[in-house]
């Protein structure tokens, strides 16, 4: 890449973040896993109000006794809320990366950062228990709804991708019991 294409790129870096709101100049910050503290209140609130939607709309498939569909329907903001998790936490890694290329490419640091490998910003993939643990601390419902070696996600995909229905109303329970709390599990450790 070309000192010209550098100076373009990180000149539209910089008119990016004109745009966006003015920052006073960050402190280097140590490399830690702990979790995103700027975007979480309003996650959780996002969050929230999708489970409050999806609540509504398995109620509409309870009452007309589709087990399978209140079911799934809860699954899908599940998995759509632990999607917008990596998706943030993608966001940032990148930031922080472009951030320290533009500090080096300014001379105000002399060692090159790390190559930035991944500017994937939107996953189609639900995270791993590992990014989940590590972003959340322990969150043992989610990770137990999710492992594909449970009871939980192999009758989520039979469901999805077998039409399967539950045998009786008391079953349905016991699953929507197990997928609701991996469900507020995010939202109390965010909130």
């Amino acid at each position: 890449m070309t000192r010209g294409r550098l100076k373009e790129l990180r000149d539209q870096i910089k008119n990016h973040n004109a745009r966006s709101k003015p920052k006073p100049k960050p402190k280097p910050k140590p490399k830690s896993k702990s979790k995103p503290k700027s975007k979480s209140k309003p996650q959780a609130q996002a969050q929230a109000q999708a489970q409050a939607q999806a609540q509504a709309q398995a109620l509409k498939y309870e009452a007309s006794n589709c087990w399978s569909y209140a079911c799934f329907s809860r699954w899908v903001v599940l998995e759509k809320g632990l999607k917008s998790l990596y998706d943030i936490s993608n966001k940032e890694r990148i930031r922080q990366g472009a951030q320290a290329w533009l500090e080096y490419l300014d001379g105000s640091i002399e060692k090159g950062p790390d190559r930035i490998k991944d500017f994937t910003v939107q996953t189609r993939n639900i995270p791993s228990s590992g990014f989940l643990v590590a972003n959340l601390g322990t969150c043992n419902k989610i990770v137990e709804v999710l492992d594909s070696k449970k009871r939980y996600r192999p009758k989520r995909n039979d469901i999805a991708h077998k039409t399967d229905e539950f045998s009786s109303e008391k079953i349905y329970l016991s699953y929507r019991k197990a997928v609701d709390e991996a469900i507020t599990q995010p939202i109390k450790k965010l909130s």
